[in-house]
């Protein structure tokens, strides 16, 4: 009686110590996360490398953006693509998948390569993270091809993600397969200031300037009544 309760409690102990691991390993995450927060970036890095090292995704994930970035340690962009990677093959992350994306498309401790980025864009688009619209969108640009960069421009306008508006003001205003046109970058630009992408008054005001006074009446006429159909040229 004595040995069955024994071996009973055995394997309830065998049972019960994922749990209690994953459920100290969720407290280690929130000091890293609480550390990180206010600045105590020590603390933060000595907890998520431990659980890193444990295999734990987020912690990767929280990790490679120190490295990336350059938070609290020196900026390493090599550590950072092996952290995410790791991540990304023990799960579907779709920030991680975004960010390797990313890295490859800035050249970040590898050399350039849109087809790799473009790839990865892909994949985070295809679970869900539609901010890939405008990462696409940048690589088509890199790619020469403007009328897909617009598409998918657009694309993140319509699933939520106003920087599409943005980036189409800035292909009016560069010119990018397509005349200069500040009058029509503007458009843009007051689009992207409606939907909240911040920092957009100086941009605006200094293509305000480029623009004769009865384009510039028009342009803040239209400021208080544009609104976005999808069908804007």
């Amino acid at each position: 009686m004595v040995k069955k309760i024994v071996k009973n409690l055995h394997r309830f102990s065998l049972l019960l110590l994922p749990i209690l691991l994953t459920v100290a390993s969720c407290a280690d995450m929130q000091k890293a996360k609480d550390a990180n927060t206010i600045g105590n970036y020590t603390v933060a890095h000595k907890n998520l490398t431990i659980l890193a090292e444990k295999g734990f995704p987020k912690a990767k994930i929280m990790l490679a953006k120190m490295y990336l970035d350059g938070i609290g340690v020196p900026a390493n962009p090599t550590k950072a693509l092996h952290l995410l990677k790791q991540a990304d093959a023990e799960g579907q992350y779709t920030g991680a998948v975004l960010t390797i994306g990313k890295i490859y498309k800035n050249g970040l401790g590898v050399p350039v390569d849109v087809i790799i980025a473009e790839r990865y864009f892909k994949r985070a688009l295809a679970l869900g993270n539609v901010k890939a619209y405008i990462q696409l969108g940048d690589v088509e640009i890199m790619m020469g091809n403007f009328a897909m960069a617009e598409a998918n421009y657009k694309k993140g306008i319509t699933a939520g993600v106003p920087k599409g508006a943005l980036k189409i003001g800035e292909m009016y205003r560069k010119g990018l397969g397509r005349p200069v046109d500040n009058m029509k970058a503007l458009y843009w630009f007051f689009l992207a200031r409606k939907k909240g992408v911040p920092n957009m008054n100086v941009k605006i005001l200094n293509t305000q300037k480029k623009l004769d006074p009865d384009d510039l009446a028009r342009a803040l006429k239209l400021s208080d009544s544009f609104k976005y159909d999808g069908n804007i040229k």
